[in-house]
């Protein structure tokens, strides 16, 4: 009689401590963890502006982080073309996330070197062919990257004059194909993503195609 006591007492206490851990494991607080931070980095060269990467990413600081939700951004750069592949990863902090993308951009006609600021009358693909070709040529060597088999670090082709010669020089050509345009006060300048000086590892073009005068 002790015995059988014994047992339904253990089993009365494992059935409130399991419904108990699934209660915690549905509890709304934890269901309902907000993003606070999205971030996006790119392992190997980038050839699609960040813009076009977030814009398909629904899960935005702000929004209940849902690993649903997140799969389903993970199809949806899949099926853009804009990628190679794509990971999510998630920081817990408190019901706070910092919800990470890593991505590997698919290259199209050439590298993302523009940024245009107030420019809506060219594409990228248009400005790209303004570059000439031994300029071009030596900008895809500087951006496409391998990555070294053993260190799995890209392998960045040094081209010590890039910075120095070739980047002003290819300002100066987009500046005269918007001015051969009519744009008389297109200004183009090189630098890095952050807007600091361009490095060999960092750099695109910034164009304004009315810039204002000086």
């Amino acid at each position: 009689m002790k015995i059988q006591k014994l047992t339904l007492a253990l089993f009365l206490f494992l059935s409130v401590w399991l419904a108990s851990c699934a209660n915690q494991e549905r509890h709304p607080a934890d269901r309902e963890r907000k993003i606070t931070r999205l971030s996006l980095r790119n392992t190997t060269p980038k050839y699609v502006e960040d813009r076009r990467i977030l814009a398909l990413i629904s899960s935005q600081p702000g929004t209940i982080y849902d690993e649903k939700k997140v799969d389903q951004d993970s199809r949806a750069l899949y099926e853009s073309g804009l990628v190679d592949d794509v990971k999510f990863s998630a920081k817990f902090e408190g019901q706070s996330v910092h919800l990470i993308a890593t991505v590997v951009t698919r290259r199209g006609f050439g590298p993302v070197l523009f940024r245009l600021n107030a420019n809506t009358k060219y594409s990228e693909i248009t400005l790209w062919k303004q570059i000439s070709r031994s300029h071009a040529d030596r900008i895809l060597r500087a951006v496409d990257r391998q990555l070294d088999p053993v260190t799995e670090k890209p392998i960045v082709y040094k081209d010590e004059s890039l910075v120095s010669d070739l980047l002003p020089a290819v300002c100066i050509e987009l500046e005269n194909f918007y001015k051969r345009q009519g744009f008389k006060n297109a200004r183009v300048r090189a630098e890095s993503w952050n807007g600091g000086s361009p490095t060999i590892d960092d750099f695109h073009f910034t164009i304004e195609e009315n810039a204002p005068e000086t």
